[in-house]
């Protein structure tokens, strides 16, 4: 087959197995204590503090990533039984 695309709905059901999965690691983790480092323990919570804000979005990308592959997913397989099931066959032609 020449052209075209093809993609199997297994490896695409895996990917997004594994950013949900990532998203689950990245959420799952525990609060690190508090630093004692004198004078700069402030701004060193402040890192830290804006560290795991963003981590925290980027998880929720990552899961919004999971959930577009698996919408993908979807899509290609509703579209490959619509062309299965209305594309001509191949083979000879009625007379």
């Amino acid at each position: 087959m020449s052209g075209g695309y093809r993609t199997d709905p297994v490896t695409l059901n895996d990917v997004s197995g594994i950013l949900r999965g990532a998203a689950a690691e990245i959420n799952g983790g525990t609060e690190p204590p508090t630093p004692v480092a004198g004078a700069v323990t402030g701004a060193i919570v402040g890192v830290m503090a804006h560290l795991a804000s963003q981590m925290n979005l980027f998880s929720g990308k990552l899961q919004g990533a999971a959930d577009a592959v698996a919408t993908g997913r979807g899509a290609y397989e509703r579209a490959e039984q619509e062309a299965e099931s209305t594309l001509p066959k191949p083979g000879p032609r009625p007379s």
